[in-house]
């Protein structure tokens, strides 16, 4: 493919996508936070999560690489529509691309966690992934991070004994 058709591919395909690519970015915060509950941001309906997730799913049709259509698609399978596990499948997609930095992977797994965590309530796998993180991928922020999670998951274990 040659760079015209390449930059073709990153323009705008309507006028919706125009106007989000005009919009601000929002800065994405590490998943391992102190704060689990809910974050404030106005729910999708079913049927909105429904179209984006569709509409994200024609993205990748054309260009399976596209990385932020990807992310977008795993946030809205888990937090919007319930399916965690799916959501979880595209992360998992997203760490085996090739030339992905360790701090991306741990980002992504990180995000995996918070989910296991947060909409499966699996404390066990959650510990695991935070282990993980820190095996995997020592000296990027998502291990300090999940060092921190890891040790106040003992503390509060001490407290409640």
């Amino acid at each position: 493919m040659d760079l015209v058709q390449q930059r073709i591919k990153q323009l705008p395909r309507s006028a919706e996508e125009f106007e989000e690519s005009r919009k601000p970015k929002k800065i994405q915060l590490p998943a391992l936070r102190e704060d689990l509950g809910e974050s404030g941001a106005k729910k999708k309906t079913k049927a909105e999560a429904s179209l984006e997730a569709n509409q994200l799913v024609e993205r990748l049709t054309e260009d399976p690489n596209d990385v932020r259509s990807r992310e977008k698609l795993a946030g809205v399978f888990a937090a919007d529509l319930g399916k965690a596990d799916l959501g979880m499948e595209q992360l998992r997609m997203l760490m085996e691309m090739p030339g992905t930095s360790d701090e991306q992977k741990a980002k992504w797994l990180a995000q995996i966690a918070a989910w296991e965590l947060e909409l499966k309530k699996n404390e066990a796998k959650y510990e695991g992934l935070l282990k993980e993180i820190i095996e995997k991928y020592p000296q990027t922020a998502h291990a300090f991070a999940a060092q921190r999670r890891l040790f106040l998951l003992d503390q509060s274990r001490l407290v409640s004994k």
